[in-house]
């Protein structure tokens, strides 16, 4: 993994986690994850997924 797609990865997380704590399964295909190529790329990445991470939330409440 190159430090680009690390720092995707990384900047992706918090959006995917929280989507996959809503799904009964998840089904990882082995693809590979985009490409960002721009720190502008980066950060728009990761403002996306807090976004998502925040929207997401909402839904998963309190209880176990």
């Amino acid at each position: 993994m190159t430090l680009g797609q690390l720092a995707l990865h990384t900047a992706m997380v918090p959006g995917f986690i929280c989507g996959w704590a809503c799904e009964d399964e998840t089904k990882l295909t082995g693809e590979k994850g985009p490409k960002a190529t721009t720190t502008a790329e980066l950060l728009t990445a990761h403002d996306k997924s807090v976004t998502k991470m925040r929207e997401t939330m909402d839904q998963l409440g309190d209880a176990g």
